[in-house]
Formats: structure tokens, sequence, C-alpha cells
């Protein structure tokens, strides 16, 4: 595994991380660089004020024993914005997975190899 820096990023910058790929990285991950913890950005706060409030009004109404009709108006747009958000990064990282196969597999490494060459280079 002979792969100089210039081999690797020539590779690398062909198969680059598209628009979708960033905006799932940049507000599914976490961030390393300057907290210890996840990033809370506004669309996470954003989705924290749907959520928190449909999960606790939701757990009332079982409690309270609401008829089902009633939980339902609040479980199901809870379940559709959870969903949306679990589909979003699941399509993220997968997208990202293929693209990384793609760079492993021009430069003729496995993906053991190519995590091994990646923090070797950087």
């Amino acid at each position: 595994m002979n792969i100089t820096k210039e081999q690797f990023e020539k590779v690398y910058n062909k198969h680059l991380p598209n628009k979708f790929i960033k905006f799932v990285f940049k507000y599914y991950a976490k961030d390393t660089e300057q907290t210890s913890g996840i990033k809370i950005s506004v669309t996470d706060k954003i989705a924290w004020f749907i959520l928190l409030p449909l999960f606790v009004i939701g757990l009332l109404f079982t409690i309270i024993g609401l008829p089902k009709i009633y939980v339902g108006v609040v479980t199901y747009p809870y379940i559709g914005v959870l969903s949306s958000m679990v589909l979003i990064g699941f399509v993220g990282v997968q997208m990202n997975n293929f693209r990384i196969r793609k760079i492993a597999k021009e430069l003729g490494v496995n993906l053991s190899e190519y995590n091994k060459l990646v923090d070797s280079l950087y």
C-alpha cells in the first residue's frame, strides 16, 4: 500500500461529498473539534421544540386515558417528524459510505486499509 498523499487527494477530489451529505454530517454528526458534545444548531432546536412537546402531550393523553383518537392526533405528527429525521440521516450515511467505497476501490484498497491510510495521512 504505497499511496502518496497527492495520489489520495487526486482520487478523493474526484468523489467529493455532495451538498446533501454535507448537510447530513453538519447537522447529525458530533462536533469533536470545539466542544465535547453534540452541536445544537437552529435546526436541532426546532426539532426539539416540535418533538418534545408532542411526546409529552401524547404521554399525558395516554396517562389520562383519553380515547385513542386524541392520542393519535399527537402521535402521528411525532412519528412523521422523527421518521423523517432518521430517514434523512440514514440515507446521508449510506450515500457517504458508497462514496468512500468508490474511493477505496479506485485506490485498490479495502475499507480497513483505507481507514489506516486516512489516519496515516491526516
